[in-house]
């Protein structure tokens, strides 16, 4: 894919990731968006770069609310830069109550992600988990 634009979308109660973006090419983005209470977390993306991730809501998510680069081993046997994310940003995304997860995850492979005017909210898991791996 060489760009997506998800935008002004309603995700709710699925069993699976509410948003899930793998290997796209430049010029994505994921703009506001409702996504709640889905099972396998809110918004993650892999393999992907130059993705505007902004103005999005997530709440009460089982598993992060949005992963860049997280457990993408699970997706290394699909595709071969699935440990790649770089140049993503994250723009006043308001994300709450994610059960047993971060609010807010940059994985392993991260590179160049900026975070600008987020609102990570839960009283009991990490708010920003970066891995301590990154670049």
């Amino acid at each position: 894919m060489s760009f997506a634009d998800i935008r002004g979308n309603i995700v709710n109660g699925n069993e699976a990731v509410g948003i899930l973006l793998l290997e796209s090419g430049l010029d994505t983005k994921i703009v506001n968006n409702s996504v709640n209470g889905n099972y396998g977390g809110g918004i993650k993306i892999a393999g992907s770069g130059d993705t505007l991730i902004a103005g999005n809501l997530l709440d009460s998510n089982k598993g992060p609310g949005i992963s860049l680069c997280a457990e993408s081993q699970e997706f290394e046997e699909y595709f071969e830069d699935a440990n790649h994310c770089i140049s993503n940003e994250l723009i006043e995304n308001t994300v709450t109550a994610s059960a047993n997860a971060s609010e807010i995850y940059i994985g392993e492979g991260s590179v160049g992600t900026v975070l600008k005017g987020n609102v990570a909210a839960d009283e009991e898991d990490d708010q920003l988990l970066i891995d301590n791996q990154s670049p």
